[in-house]
């Protein structure tokens, strides 16, 4: 670590904002490919789990069929997770999309 570097006090926000854009001037470069190379694998991954697993639009009763499959999805989760039931249970009623 160089001269002046060094941490030697618990800092304030405002330090750490400082150092933090001093250090992403300093570096944009590398850090703009290091973030473009993190945004395109979250993407390729998001794209590639979104197609695994096709989710109902709504859980809303008359918002559509859900299909068998994940009926018995739903059940089975209810079953092993109480939490899950109160969810589903407030997307049933509308309750979760009244705000």
């Amino acid at each position: 670590m160089s001269r002046g570097q060094g941490i030697t006090h618990e800092q304030s926000f405002g330090e750490v904002v400082s150092k933090t854009f001093d250090l992403y001037r300093r570096d944009f470069a590398k850090y703009l490919v290091l973030f473009a190379v993190v945004g395109a694998i979250t993407g390729v991954l998001t794209t590639l789990v979104r197609r695994a697993f096709i989710l109902p639009h709504a859980m809303r009763r008359n918002s559509g069929v859900i299909k068998a499959e994940t009926r018995k999805a739903l059940r089975a989760a209810q079953r092993e997770f109480p939490g899950v039931r109160r969810v589903v249970n407030q997307f049933n009623s509308g309750e979760a999309c009244r705000n």
